[in-house]
């Protein structure tokens, strides 16, 4: 894997949000271990924690698409991929450089119409059967791009009812890009958040390479 790829590998993003989880949520327990529904639990703790990204289809085609083909030329792709992609890519030099999920610059303003459709769909997951129960089920929701405070605003404003309709929540929910932190707590309609200095997101960033080439990362790995 190469290190384009790895900016996109699920397991890394995975591991780059809890870390930045860890050092940000004073509620943070050590004892996380690798899982399935939800992603990450610490059964000591009492707590599952589930990431996502806060992407459309558009958005997870061109991820999938950077994760799969960055740095190949473009006879390297084959050619329907290429005609399904109506996005944006960049071939400098003749290898694949950038993917942009719209041609030109990216439309402002989806960001909290992409996490309320994220959480919709994970409510949903978390009151099925199969998903792991725990006294605290939190949420993390990757964007691409960090949310304004009018957005952040908007979103505490449309995620009680939301909840409401189900039996479970998440609590807390976390939104999370790059060095970006937001912690939501829904039942009290409370929120809080902060953005790290550059040199410790980039020891984040780094910690999480390293954590990533360390091992697969099966179900029952620890991580702290």
């Amino acid at each position: 894997m190469s290190a384009d790829e790895r900016r996109f590998d699920k397991t890394r993003l995975e591991l780059s949000a809890l870390l930045l989880i860890r050092e940000c949520w004073p509620g943070y327990i050590p004892g996380f271990r690798k899982s399935e529904s939800p992603d990450w639990v610490n059964p000591a703790a009492g707590i599952g924690l589930e990431i996502t990204q806060a992407i459309d289809n558009q958005h997870g085609y061109a991820l999938a698409l950077a994760y799969r083909y960055l740095g190949r030329s473009r006879d390297g792709i084959p050619a329907p991929v290429l005609r399904r992609f109506t996005g944006g890519l960049d071939f400098s030099g003749g290898r694949l450089r950038a993917v942009s999920p719209s041609q030109g610059p990216v439309p402002g303003g989806q960001s909290i119409r992409f996490v309320l459709q994220a959480l919709d769909k994970k409510l949903r997951l978390v009151n099925a059967d199969g998903f792991q129960k725990f006294p605290l089920n939190a949420l993390a929701l990757l964007l691409q791009v960090p949310p304004s405070e009018a957005e952040l605003s908007d979103f505490l404003e449309q995620i009680r009812p939301r909840g409401s309709a189900y039996p479970l929540r998440f609590r807390p929910i976390f939104l999370l890009c790059g060095g970006f932190y937001c912690c939501i707590d829904p039942v009290a309609s409370a929120m809080s958040s902060r953005a790290l200095p550059p040199a410790r997101q980039a020891y984040i960033e780094a910690t999480a390479e390293a954590l990533r080439l360390r091992q697969e990362w099966p179900a029952g790995a620890a991580f702290d």
